[in-house]
């Protein structure tokens, strides 16, 4: 015999009472049990384990404190950024010879960070090859030395493919910083570029000699970037080489300074050649020395179609501090090329110690253009004592400047025969225009004063030149003794000095004008120009011809009136003569040879009447009336003139005007105004209220409910963003239809949302039911239950398992956006093994983003209790002198289950956990029995009394009856004598349920 395990074997309690009432007279009242059993949760704890790592620089960075980590970094294609962390010395050069050292390193963009600290390359030099890689190569924050001409790095590949090599505040001394064609090279910040041609290495105190004589860049392509500051000297050597078809840019507010030492070196024979493009950006600087005694020139723009632009304000200053000859010259522009010089840009010449040498200081060669923009400054000087022509311009060459702010051409020279401009061929011509002019006949001008000729205004001027001589000059100015002046004296073969300056702008502006002839500026027309300035009007009918003559004898036009010395003027039509709406009066102002005009249209201000207004919803997409045909129609909020709509009436007079922010507020005040093509604006419209026809909207608030939860009475807590055009404050929420709470899964409430106009919105609250066995995310709600099965009931099949798991478990899903029904897309992603093998099992199931995990046991069969009565009472009885039995007064059974593959005989045993007494301890012994028809077995303490016996066990539920009646009954087997008066009897009985063979 063994016994059932898993207890629902062990103690079953009953609580039994006996109270005696009287003498005579016993009560058995029912007790609760004494104890109850509680559940203990089990939950599983993550211990979560956090693991520290020591900090180091990325796989792509290097750190390197020497040349030979340096070294190693440079040639490692993994590594994209270099930190330098001291101050590095290839010693492994010595002293002697200064040849290359070249070393090609792996294609890739790379960043060399310095940080401030000092590295002499020596003889080393990296040259990357990139083909057509943009590759992306910055230098930065370092104090570089080298001795390599072709300069510690550069560039190699296929041009125009993007490479980029950039320097970000560099110092380098040196022989050649880099000679980088194929990629464009940018400067940032401050670089300090020095081409020697040896150098003291701050690491030993020694003098290392470089490959010399190299100049500080050779490029394609440079840009100097906004607000950086380029420093560049050469001990013998052009300081930049710009190659072919580049372009050198010179940034906003950037600044480039060159020191060009002595006459030879590489190039050799200039400051900055340009065969390619210069472009000097606004508020940009470039400042271009020559050493002392040096024969080189200043800067070379050297192959034809390239051009050098000054723009607007800045400036190019160039000075050379030695003899010069043409083709070095302090400015040489080759053949085809252009200069230009911008408006309020500056370029400044200065050749210096030029002794005997004949050379130009600006030198254009044939067909190339050198052209001076309004307002522009060009200074050009030179000293010696040589023969020479200042500016030197090439056969079909263009000179030319007009209105320019400044042009200087000095000769401080003191050879007769040198000139300040020399024009190749007998068919060269200067052509300036609107300029005050001077010329000097000797050296030695102080300022600009003591000029030996002032012609003051010229404009139109145009002088023709064979060689260096004046062959005719023309030209027009306001008066004829001015202009045959300039005609016959202006010979710059005779000039040591000429200066050509800017002539104030003349200004003029007319004032409004009105077509209402009650104002003054329907018949007066004032303004504003230039003292002295001649002003002639035009435009209207009104105006009659003027009768002032001009301040240009070469002008026959009349004038009205001329402006006063603080400017200002006044002009009266002839008595009852008006200007009409719409004409255009201009205004022409003349001084000095320069003009300008102003316009303004005779106003119309007349108002329109008052437009109509029909009437306005909080839905009108557009507002509509009559107004004043093509007039303006503006449609405005009577309470902060906010407009609503604005548009122009047809020529009926109807208009329909867009509204562009919809609804339109309701309850809210509207009128309309028309403006007419003057401006002149109508009285307002009658005022029209917006009508409310718009219920108010809200967005639900999807409901999560237990089963069988009372659902909220509260409306407005069942939806959010609650809006109406009127404001929320008069929205009236109401409960229409309520879910129901008793059934697992999806369902729905409705809510009213009514305006205080009426308008009402209804809105579907989506309410999802939930209980134990449920699970939900922001996609879906899977209510699934554990289960149990037996072995014999579990099916081979995939399908055949699938359909007894989704079953048994009682599958439903529902979807969380739309409540839908979508148990039809549960699958089932695990059955953790499931077979007919005892044991359990963990299934997973799945619906869109949901996972849960279900158990299944698979069980041979049980024998358990499924239900035992917990209470027994045998009420209240009398005490008599008799034996006698009580049944109890409640209902007695016992469920047993069997759900065992292969039945066999079973048992119900009954045992005492104490004798039947009272709180003091009185008891009642052998009183509490079974009877088994007639035969009394009395319970006891020390051992169990077989109550039932089932010698034909099936598969199900068997119960027991153990009221009075049945094969076996409980009862209280009353004896006299040992029953106390007003005493209470309990005790448990532990129910034990065992299986027999």
């Amino acid at each position: 015999m063994k016994k059932v395990q898993r207890l629902l074997i062990t103690s079953l309690v009953c609580t039994l009472a006996l109270l005696p009432v009287m003498e005579n007279q016993v009560f058995i009242r029912q007790f609760t049990p004494i104890a109850k059993a509680s559940e203990t949760d089990i939950r599983n704890t993550t211990e979560t384990t956090k693991v520290k790592g020591s900090l180091k620089a990325a796989p792509n960075v290097a750190e390197v404190t020497d040349y030979l980590t340096l070294e190693a970094a440079m040639k490692n294609s993994a590594i994209t950024e270099i930190e330098i962390m001291n101050d590095i010395n290839f010693s492994n050069y010595t002293t002697g010879s200064a040849a290359e050292q070249n070393l090609t390193i792996p294609t890739r963009s790379l960043t060399i960070d310095g940080n401030g600290h000092t590295v002499d390359f020596r003889s080393r030099g990296y040259l990357m090859t990139f083909g057509s890689t943009p590759v992306n190569v910055v230098v930065k924050d370092i104090s570089m030395f080298g001795r390599n001409y072709w300069g510690p790095l550069r560039l190699s590949g296929t041009a125009k493919k993007g490479a980029q090599l950039t320097y970000e505040n560099v110092t380098y001394t040196g022989a050649q910083l880099t000679c980088s064609y194929e990629a464009d090279v940018n400067i940032v910040g401050d670089v300090v570029n020095s081409s020697v041609n040896s150098y003291v290495s701050p690491f030993d105190g020694l003098t290392y000699i470089t490959l010399g004589n190299q100049v500080n860049l050779e490029v394609t392509n440079i840009n100097f970037l906004e607000n950086s500051h380029y420093v560049g000297s050469t001990e013998n050597a052009t300081v930049i080489w710009l190659s072919y078809n580049g372009t050198a840019d010179i940034a906003k507010n950037a600044r480039v300074d060159l020191t060009r030492g002595g006459s030879a070196g590489e190039e050799g024979t200039t400051a900055f050649r340009i065969d390619g493009n210069l472009n000097i950006h606004d508020d940009a600087i470039l400042n271009i020395t020559t050493s002392q005694d040096s024969t080189s020139g200043g800067i070379t723009l050297n192959n034809t179609g390239t051009q050098i632009n000054v723009n607007e304000n800045a400036s190019l200053n160039v000075t050379t501090n030695g003899a010069l000859t043409d083709g070095r010259n302090p400015i040489y522009v080759a053949y085809g090329a252009a200069f230009k010089v911008d408006s309020g840009a500056k370029l400044v010449v200065n050749s210096r110690n030029t002794k005997t040498s004949y050379g130009s200081s600006i030198y254009t060669g044939d067909n190339c253009s050198f052209i001076i923009a309004k307002d522009g400054t060009f200074d050009v000087t030179s000293d010696g004592t040589g023969t020479k022509n200042l500016i030197r311009i090439g056969v079909n060459a263009i000179f030319q400047f007009a209105d320019a702010k400044r042009v200087n051409l000095q000769l401080d020279n003191t050879s007769s025969s040198s000139r300040l401009i020399y024009m190749y061929g007998a068919a060269g011509k200067l052509v300036v225009d609107v300029q005050s002019v001077k010329a000097w006949n000797a050296i030695g001008s102080s300022g600009d004063t003591g000029e030996t000729y002032l012609w003051n205004p010229m404009y139109g001027m145009k002088i023709s030149y064979s060689g260096t001589n004046v062959t005719t000059a023309v030209g027009n100015s306001i008066n004829l003794a001015t202009q045959t002046s300039f005609t016959q004296n202006f010979r710059t073969q005779n000039f040591k000095r000429v200066l050509f300056e800017g002539i104030p702008d003349v200004g003029v502006s007319i004032q409004p004008l009105s077509d209402n002839k009650t104002t003054t500026n329907s018949h007066v027309i004032t303004g504003v120009a230039t003292p002295g300035a001649y002003v002639r009007l035009s435009g209207d009918p009104a105006i009659p011809a003027g009768t002032i003559a001009s301040q240009d004898f070469n002008d026959t036009n009349l004038y009205h009136v001329i402006a006063d010395e603080d400017g200002k003027y006044s002009y009266t039509l002839p008595e009852n003569t008006f200007l009409k709406a719409g004409n255009e009066v201009t205004a022409y102002g003349y001084l000095n040879g320069k003009s300008q005009t102003d316009t303004t249209t005779v106003l119309d201000e007349t108002a329109p009447d008052a437009p109509t207004l029909n009437p306005i919803q909080d839905i009108s997409t557009a507002i509509t009336g009559t107004a004043e045909p093509l007039s303006t129609v503006t449609v405005y909020n009577v309470l902060d003139n906010a407009i609503l709509a604005s548009g122009t009436a047809g020529s009926n007079g109807q208009y329909s005007l867009t509204v562009n922010e919809r609804p339109i507020s309701p309850y809210l005040s509207y009128y309309a105004t028309a403006t007419d093509a003057a401006g002149n604006i109508s009285p307002y419209s009658t005022a029209i209220i917006v009508s409310d026809t718009t219920a108010p909207t809200a967005s639900p608030l999807t409901q999560y409910l237990t089963l069988g939860d009372i659902f909220t009475t509260d409306a407005k807590t069942l939806v959010t963003d609650a809006y109406d055009n009127a404001g929320t404050e008069n929205i009236t929420y109401t409960i229409k239809t309520k879910p129901d709470t008793n059934s697992v899964g999806y369902s729905s409430a409705t809510v009213s949302l009514r305006d205080q106009a009426g308008n009402e919105k209804l809105i579907t609250i989506p309410v999802f039911i939930t209980d134990s066995n449920t699970t939900k995310t922001d996609q879906a709600m899977l209510q699934a239950s554990n289960f149990k099965i037996l072995t014999t009931d579990v099916p081979t099949g995939n399908a055949a398992l699938d359909s007894l798991i989704l079953s048994h478990a009682k599958v439903k899903a529902w979807d969380i956006t739309t409540g839908a029904d979508i148990t039809n897309q549960v699958s089932i992603t695990d059955k953790g093994g499931l077979s007919s093998t005892p044991g359990q099992y963990i299934i997973t199931l799945q619906v869109k983003n949901l996972e849960k995990q279900i158990t299944v046991t698979v069980t041979q069969g049980s024998l358990e209790f499924t239900d035992v009565t917990e209470i027994i009472s045998f009420g209240a009885q009398k005490i008599t002198s008799n034996n006698y039995k009580i049944a109890p007064e409640t209902a007695v059974k016992l469920q047993i289950s069997d759900t065992r593959s292969t039945n066999s005989n079973w048992k119900v045993f009954a045992q005492l956990e104490s004798p039947l007494q009272t709180a003091d301890g009185d008891t009642l012994p052998d009183s509490l029995a079974i009877d088994h028809g007639g035969t009394l077995t009395p319970l006891s303490v020390q051992s169990a009394t077989e109550v039932f016996a089932n010698n034909n066990p099936q598969s199900g539920v068997t119960e027991i009856d153990l009221n009075t009646g049945g094969d076996a009954s409980i009862v209280l087997d009353m004896k006299p004598g040992m029953v106390y008066a007003n005493k209470e009897y309990r005790t448990k009985i532990i129910w034990t349920l065992e299986d027999a063979p």
